[in-house]
């Protein structure tokens, strides 16, 4: 029917997929109370300041969570057969004639 693994996603950095989750609402927020207030007033300034960093830093932690999942991918496919649970008598033997 579908992938099994789908349910079980857990990013590699959970602290960055977190507040990309929160500075994503942040930039929600502004773009709804910006319909509200007057364009080119203070008020819509600083809600632009603060949509633009809240954007600027989703960005930058998303760029961070891809170079975090890429290590560990490399990490995993460099690893000895020992890690991955092979016994390490079967290391140690000969191969067979």
């Amino acid at each position: 029917m579908g992938d099994s693994n789908v349910g079980c996603y857990e990013p590699a950095c959970l602290l960055a997929h977190r507040l990309v989750d929160k500075l994503s609402i942040i930039i929600g927020h502004c773009d709804l109370v910006s319909e509200e207030v007057e364009p080119g007033s203070e008020c819509a300034k600083r809600l632009e300041l603060i949509h633009s960093v809240a954007a600027e830093m989703a960005k930058e932690l998303s760029v961070h969570q891809c170079r975090v999942s890429e290590a560990v991918r490399s990490m995993v496919g460099q690893r000895t057969p020992r890690c991955l649970g092979e016994s390490s008598l079967t290391e140690s033997q000969p191969p067979s004639a």
